[in-house]
């Protein structure tokens, strides 16, 4: 009888192995990358929570849990604006489909306190190399509040080897290179202008080559294939212009093309800063707007003697005195970074105007979003 016993927990270990054993050859096969209950540096609602981060071959699966805390009625859904932010605000990440929650505007609506809903989001797939990433749903307003969760921690790293530049005089191609060549004008003559050119990981901000463009405009790179690049184009007298280029899929020696129009700098011209974020009511830069935010220093470096004007604007709805409070409070965290990314503190003033400048007075919270906005005037060149 003993030995009936020991035979069939044997059996049912072995058989517990095997499945084990085929799960992770599932995994390797599929290529797919998950994090368990990854930790979140903030968020915007305390009621939803991530529970899983998948990167597979096709998407990035995120999977959340949402509870009823409301004793009245309750309701979400997904608004299509969601997104995925990541390389400190270099690359975003579109929303695709649902499961398990609709679509705004229709709405899942809960009929009892307490209840837990389930469902995944699908995103565009994540580059090799974001660990760290925002999923920004929309702005909070007096009906809806968002899904935002800021600092995202995920493994995803780079499986390739570092990218390696090739000299002036241009030796051999390999098989696994490419090329990445264009030319930089200005924006309004059509003249070549010489200016530098770096090459970042779109990923993780690393720089890894630069290149001059000669008197004609003209500038020529090799870098390894498969990465996302971001090629940043700056001289003295004109604004930072930026690509981003995906060379991910890629034949050897395959040329990709990259031009440069750049805008010379003009007094009293009034610049909008995209892509800067902020956590909801509060003033702290997040990692989201380190890419527009160091386009910034990056032409404040090239152009020593230039000065500017931070102005910051809030939505019209609200208290107008705690609008005003808040939009200071962001420009002066704007002036702060750039200040620790060498910028002198006197080469920039501020600006608050809170909600009194909108450029849209009416429609909904979506279509009022542009009033919410960071810009910078040009005092001096």
């Amino acid at each position: 009888m003993f030995m009936k016993v020991i035979k069939i927990i044997i059996y049912f270990f072995l058989i517990g192995f095997c499945h084990l054993i085929l799960a992770q050859n599932q995994i390797t096969e599929q290529g797919s990358i998950t994090t368990l209950n990854p930790s979140v540096e903030s968020q915007g609602e305390r009621s939803v929570r991530v529970q899983k981060i998948e990167i597979t071959k096709s998407y990035t699966i995120v999977s959340f849990v949402h509870t009823n805390l409301s004793q009245g009625e309750m309701w979400i859904q997904i608004m299509p604006s969601i997104k995925i932010i990541g390389a400190f605000g270099k690359r975003t990440f579109k929303f695709i489909k649902t499961e398990g929650i609709p679509v705004a505007p229709e709405k899942f609506t809960y009929t009892k306190y307490g209840q837990r809903k389930y469902f995944r989001v699908y995103f565009e797939k994540l580059d090799p190399g974001i660990e760290k990433v925002d999923i920004f749903e929309c702005t909070n307003t007096d009906l809806y509040v968002c899904f935002n969760f800021y600092g995202v921690k995920i493994k995803n790293p780079i499986t390739q080897i570092a990218p390696t530049v090739v000299n002036k005089n241009g030796p051999a191609i390999n098989n696994s290179n490419i090329i990445i060549q264009g030319k930089v004008l200005n924006s309004k003559t059509q003249k070549p202008v010489a200016c530098q050119i770096n090459f970042q990981f779109a990923s993780n901000r690393k720089q890894i080559a630069s290149v001059q463009s000669n008197a004609l405009g003209y500038y020529k790179m090799v870098l390894k294939g498969g990465y996302f690049y971001n090629c940043t184009a700056s001289a003295k007298g004109y604004l930072v212009s930026e690509e981003t280029i995906n060379t991910g899929k890629f034949t050897p020696n395959k040329v990709f093309i990259c031009n440069f129009l750049l805008k010379p700098v003009e007094v009293g011209e009034t610049i909008r800063l995209h892509n800067i974020y902020f956590a909801q009511a509060e003033f702290k830069v997040l990692d989201a707007s380190y890419n527009e935010l160091d386009k910034l220093a990056k032409i404040m470096q090239s152009n020593p003697t230039m000065e500017i004007l931070i102005e910051g604007h809030t939505d019209i709805i609200g208290n107008e005195n705690d609008n005003l409070v808040l939009s200071q409070k962001r420009v002066n965290a704007v002036k702060e970074y750039l200040v620790k990314k060498g910028i002198a503190e006197k080469r920039i003033q501020t600006k608050a105007y809170g909600g009194t400048k909108p450029l849209k007075t009416d429609g909904t919270d979506q279509d009022r979003q542009v009033n919410r906005r960071v810009e910078f005037k040009i005092l001096k060149k």
